[in-house]
């Protein structure tokens, strides 16, 4: 009996080491997408802090939102869609402008900018970024502390500046 005892109390250890790493293997299989995903880069400003720069190169697009969008026209009358982007990682605001048509030649006739209206009354605005060469282009940001934003664009087609309305943060 001995012997057959030895021998079981191999087997049952073996049968435990085994289901030992098939329950951890399952486990580690069963984490939900979330927990298995890599973390994200976090933005690499906030509020004042990214005044002046690119959304893109500061990862402020990552979370980024269309609060309002208006459509205005460039030279020949090519439609272009601008848009006033926010991020609240970021707590930043901006202007996003591009072809809105499947015509390739957007060099001429529209610009955009980014425009505030700090609490005190002064309307600061960004430096204008046109389309041109990769039809679509994004202006700086601003940050969004104390201030509303909008965004706007000039038409060559129809001599005017429009702006989306004034929005708060968020």
């Amino acid at each position: 009996m001995t012997k057959q005892r030895r021998v079981l109390t191999g087997l049952m250890t073996a049968l435990l080491v085994m289901g030992w790493f098939l329950t951890a293997g399952t486990a580690a299989r069963s984490k939900p997408p979330a927990a298995q995903a890599e973390p994200t880069t976090l933005a690499s400003c906030y509020g004042p802090s990214c005044a002046g720069w690119s959304p893109v190169t500061m990862g402020c697009v990552r979370d980024q939102r269309t609060q309002a969008s208006i459509v205005v026209y460039g030279a020949s009358g090519r439609e272009f869609l601008v848009e006033h982007r926010y991020s609240a990682a970021c707590y930043a605001s901006w202007t996003r402008l591009s072809n809105r048509g499947s015509n390739p030649d957007c060099s001429i006739g529209t610009y955009a900018f980014h425009q505030g209206w700090w609490t005190g009354g002064s309307r600061p605005r960004t430096p204008a970024v046109t389309v041109a060469p990769n039809c679509g282009a994004y202006t700086v940001m601003m940050s969004e502390h104390n201030k509303s934003s909008r965004a706007c664009a000039y038409s060559a087609w129809e001599g005017l500046t429009r702006c989306t309305g004034w929005k708060l943060p968020g």
